[in-house]
């Protein structure tokens, strides 16, 4: 057993990332809030059986614990598991398999209210789909590989809007992945477009960047310079040579259209509006939602289907689309 002063040694990891008779390559631990001690479930080396995972579930146990060091061999252990799905043949099965595994993935975080709790699972996420973002990247768009490793340093060292590019392209990535996609060049320019989404935003005033998803207090002449910035992001993109897909630049430019067409920065509506950029406005507005989450608010998951309703109310997102996204996120 470990005692509670043992704490910063542990790592928390959703329950449902465990996958049944399954290897494993770290040791697994649950705590006992009552006596503040940790327990040793399983040696690196076992498994558990679907039974045992589903009686976990029946009485709640949403979290298992992992020593800080074995945490890259969790990471990997999972990553695997999604990028073995990645190019499979599209059928029916594979298509489940994938919106179960996103599911596990996002279903402990949003059901947090812990805010520590709610940062440290996100990063969980993060460091996944990390690997399967360099995977897609390595096959597709190897190029490209080096500009995300830098936008990944520059977020590892720098402010929650430097975070906030990694943050909304692993919510994309896994988005995408659960909707069904599993092609390798269509997850490349996902990631790419996730990355890169925002970075019109450095020619806007300070003000406005910190209002950008408070549109309402924004002058008349702040919104026209805010609805400019998918436009600014291409821009950029053609200054600095960084070639991007044609699907990659149009899922930029779209990221903020509404089904509705009541979007920008062309009001862009119905059937023509690009299905991943619809995701990514998603992802982009779960990273906000994420990150508000306080110990006295509700939790992200009551958040997310109030998101996911006002989508339907307001006509923002494509019906069946939505279905795919609320079947994957509540």
């Amino acid at each position: 057993m470990f005692s509670a002063e043992k704490d910063r040694d542990m790592v928390p990891i959703q329950s449902l990332d465990i996958e049944a008779e399954t290897k494993l390559g770290f040791n697994l631990y649950v705590n006992l809030p009552l006596n503040q001690k940790y327990v040793l479930y399983r040696k690196a080396g076992g498994s558990i059986d679907s039974d045992r995972l589903e009686r976990l579930s029946r009485a709640n146990v949403s979290n298992f614990f992992i020593l800080k060091e074995d945490y890259h061999e969790f990471v990997k252990y999972v990553a695997l598991r999604i990028r073995a799905l990645i190019g499979s043949e599209d059928s029916a099965q594979n298509r489940r398999l994938m919106m179960n595994s996103t599911k596990s993935l996002l279903k402990s975080t949003l059901d947090q209210r812990d805010p520590a709790l709610v940062n440290s699972l996100m990063q969980n996420l993060n460091d996944i789909a990390v690997i399967v973002i360099e995977s897609v990247l390595e096959t597709s768009l190897p190029h490209h590989k080096r500009t995300f490793r830098k936008l990944l340093e520059l977020a590892a060292k720098g402010t929650d809007f430097q975070k906030h590019p990694v943050n909304v392209a692993s919510l994309a990535i896994l988005l995408t992945f659960g909707i069904g996609y599993s092609n390798e060049k269509i997850l490349s320019d996902m990631a790419m477009s996730a990355l890169l989404h925002d970075i019109g935003l450095s020619r806007c005033s300070p003000r406005l960047v910190s209002l950008a998803h408070q549109v309402k207090q924004l002058t008349f002449e702040e919104r026209e310079q805010l609805y400019s910035h998918p436009r600014a992001t291409l821009d950029i993109l053609d200054e600095r040579g960084i070639r991007l897909s044609q699907m990659a630049r149009t899922i930029i430019l779209q990221h903020h259209e509404e089904f509705n067409g009541y979007g920008y920065p062309e009001g862009v509506r119905g059937y023509n509006l690009n299905e991943l950029a619809q995701v990514l406005r998603i992802a982009d507005d779960l990273d906000g939602l994420i990150h508000e989450i306080t110990p006295d608010a509700p939790s992200a998951k009551v958040k997310v289907a109030e998101l996911l309703d006002n989508y339907h109310r307001e006509k923002i997102v494509e019906p069946s689309l939505l279905g795919r996204v609320r079947a994957v996120l509540v």
